[in-house]
């Protein structure tokens, strides 16, 4: 299993996708962080780079709270849109993941 900065990398870090990048990639880089504090696991696992570079682009991970029904489908979501494969598809601002935390934390403590 390879490890550190390839496993974080987005799918425009890959060269692969002829993307610029920009923020948004730390969104992914971020999305990866909590997948793996969540699901005590990274999202993709791959024997050498040039597969985790596919798993990156091509592949989509199995949501949290589907390796771990504790974790509520709304974190879950979140994380997934965070690990989206476009940089549009992703959150677009730091506000946005904030207010979708913000929004599960009301729901969860309402019930």
């Amino acid at each position: 299993m390879l490890e550190g900065t390839l496993a974080y990398m987005s799918p425009e870090q890959t060269g692969r996708m002829n993307r610029s990048l920009d923020y948004r990639t730390d969104f992914y880089s971020l999305g990866v962080t909590f997948y793996e504090l969540l699901a005590q696991q990274l999202p993709f696992t791959a024997a050498d780079a040039m597969e985790l570079v596919h798993d990156h682009i091509a592949k989509q991970p199995v949501p949290p709270h589907k390796i771990n029904q504790e974790i509520p489908k709304a974190v879950s979501d979140i994380v997934m849109k965070l690990l989206a494969k476009t940089a549009e598809d992703r959150y677009q601002s730091a506000w946005g993941i904030k207010a979708d935390f913000q929004t599960c934390l009301q729901q969860l403590q309402s019930k």
